[in-house]
């Protein structure tokens, strides 16, 4: 009788600690199970962070190639046309005063009273002429990064180039008056004629030439016409890679199914 309660309580503990043992292994493979599914939802959600921050650099991207891509080479070849149409006009006009000024020059009778005039019009001009202090606003420029200081002095020359052509326009017309008075104690009307249509066209060049310098430089400070091929480089650039990325984290929750599905199917 007593072997026999013996063996039932043997055979109880055995079946309990089978239990216990059982158990304790479910609870691990749960927890092991929980820790797979909490990694593929924060997968799931990563993924779908990603798919939209691809979606979104995709519609910027053709948002852009619409914009600008079609569009930009055109742009950029019409600004190296206005840049070399600027340096023709400008060769024009230098060529004109040149052409002028020799045949000026050339009467020996009217040469002493030019140059005299030209020595009076110094006089005029010297005082108006752009100085640049030795010292360059050094308080001013030292406080400056590369960018800021670069602009500076792109600055400051555009204003004495544009001084300096306007004080040759200047100094032309000045001649050109000279001349046609010249012509008019000479008894002589054609150069006198042929002077105004040259005037005119002489006139009109430096407006040209500085409505074009305010093109070119209008363009500079537009990025987009400029570094527009590099930005949308790398735009591309950065959308292939978020396309990489997104695909391995898709194979790797494919992976994680996988194995949960693996682990689901020898729990139960």
């Amino acid at each position: 009788m007593l072997e026999d309660l013996g063996a039932t309580l043997d055979s109880f503990y055995k079946h309990t600690d089978d239990m216990v043992c059982f158990s304790k292994l479910s609870l691990f493979e749960w927890q092991q199970e929980r820790e797979f599914q909490a990694e593929i939802e924060g997968l799931v959600v990563q993924n779908y962070i990603r798919g939209l921050q691809e979606e979104f650099e995709q519609s910027l991207w053709d948002q852009n190639t619409q914009l600008f891509g079609n569009g930009s080479a055109s742009w950029l070849e019409k600004v190296k046309k206005l840049s070399s149409l600027r340096q023709e006009l400008d060769a024009i006009a230098k060529s004109l005063f040149v052409s002028e000024s020799g045949q000026l020059i050339s009467h020996g009778s009217f040469e002493h009273r030019m140059s005299s005039g030209h020595h009076v019009s110094n006089g005029n001009h010297d005082e108006s002429i752009i100085t640049m202090p030795e010292n360059l606003e050094a308080a001013q420029l030292k406080h400056m990064n590369r960018e800021e200081l670069f602009h500076y002095l792109k600055t400051e020359m555009t204003k004495m180039k544009r001084h300096h052509e306007s004080k040759v326009q200047e100094m032309t017309e000045e001649i050109f008056i000279l001349k046609r008075e010249y012509f008019k104690e000479r008894g002589s009307s054609l150069p006198v004629r042929k002077d105004k249509d040259l005037d005119i066209l002489r006139k009109k060049i430096p407006g040209v030439i500085l409505k074009l310098d305010d093109i070119l430089v209008e363009n500079e400070k537009m990025p987009f016409a400029s570094n527009n091929a590099e930005s949308l480089d790398s735009l591309k650039n950065r959308l292939e890679s978020l396309r990489l990325e997104n695909r391995e984290l898709r194979d790797l929750l494919a992976q994680k199914k996988r194995e949960i599905k693996l682990l689901s199917s020898q729990v139960f």
